[in-house]
């Protein structure tokens, strides 16, 4: 199952990234006014940043990965490197660059240990120029969950710590309009685990959705198992009044009736109402229950609104506008 994307605030990393420790002024300098504190900064320039910092404990917060070509090729990589330069410099980052080893005839065993390293030495955001980077992206962010990592010149690749930028360095929208339903209807869906214990790329995700099972409040408890490539509902978890959640779960007989519900809340994280989705659901005699992810935007009765919510590598978050598909 595609994972939704959980997108980084990098916008303006990819072309707006400066120097080891910060450039920025000396404490008494920066008691010095606004404007005084612009023109320092404004004359920073990227040939003013060194290549390469020196970090007192080893570890480098901000990384770059090239694909096959050069740091200084005059092109891409020397851009974006510039931009991740600029921004280490005016945010006090640590960085650094990683070239994969044979050069221009570099492999996808190159840039995956080049983006290993990178992780190893405690980057909090790799940044890799090129499409050429898909396969070595696709086996490390998995592996790295807590690292950003931002594909440049790329697509979707359906993880959760990849996001896609065009060569504005604008953040690209990859919704397609899909949504998980059962038994046909939008499903409001909470994350429980995600898990890829053979370490094969194969994920065992499992999510839960809100819901009234008979009148009583539930989580139906679903597992998305790309081992198998089956999805399924495991079972329904009971849910007190104050919030304590049952142990294991309950099996749905046929002629149970499911209520899907969701919970309304604040760009603030406030709850504020509880609202019902659809239609009821009566459970077949066969206690089958289906989960297919469909597009909802095709049909006539469906006005679609939707946004991100970005979050930097400080856990800060940001709603985008709303957007109608």
């Amino acid at each position: 199952m595609k994972k939704f994307l959980a997108l980084l605030l990098a916008a303006m990393m990819v072309f707006a990234f400066t120097a080891c420790g910060g450039g920025g002024s000396s404490s008494e300098e920066a008691a010095d006014t606004a404007s005084e504190e612009t023109t320092e900064a404004a004359a920073a320039s990227y040939d003013d940043i060194d290549d390469n910092c020196e970090s007192a404990d080893g570890t480098y917060e901000v990384a770059m990965v090239t694909d096959v070509g050069q740091l200084k090729d005059g092109s891409f990589n020397q851009f974006t490197w510039n931009g991740c330069k600029m921004y280490a410099y005016e945010n006090e980052k640590t960085y650094k660059y990683y070239q994969p080893a044979n050069g221009a005839n570099a492999t996808d065993e190159d840039r995956i240990k080049a983006m290993t390293d990178a992780c190893d030495a405690g980057a909090e955001v790799i940044v890799t120029p090129g499409f050429m980077q898909q396969t070595a992206l696709e086996a490390v962010a998995p592996k790295y969950p807590e690292v950003q990592f931002i594909f440049i010149d790329g697509w979707d690749l359906g993880l959760d710590n990849v996001a896609e930028y065009n060569d504005d360095g604008d953040l690209i929208d990859t919704w397609d309009g899909t949504w998980i339903t059962l038994q046909g209807q939008p499903a409001a869906l909470f994350p429980i685990s995600d898990e890829d214990e053979d370490e094969n790329g194969l994920y065992i995700t499992r999510k839960f959705i809100p819901a009234l099972l008979n009148g009583e409040r539930v989580n139906l408890i679903v597992e998305f198992n790309e081992e198998t490539g089956i999805d399924s509902v495991l079972g329904a978890q009971s849910i007190t009044e104050t919030g304590v959640l049952g142990k294991g779960y309950a099996e749905m007989n046929g002629g149970d009736v499911i209520e899907l519900i969701c919970d309304y809340y604040t760009y603030d994280g406030i709850f504020t109402a509880q609202y019902k989705l659809g239609d009821p659901i009566t459970v077949p005699e066969d206690g089958s229950l289906e989960l297919v992810n469909m597009e909802l935007t095709s049909a006539e009765d469906y006005r679609m609104l939707y946004t991100y919510r970005l979050t930097d590598i400080y856990q800060a978050h940001y709603w985008l506008p709303l957007t109608e598909k």
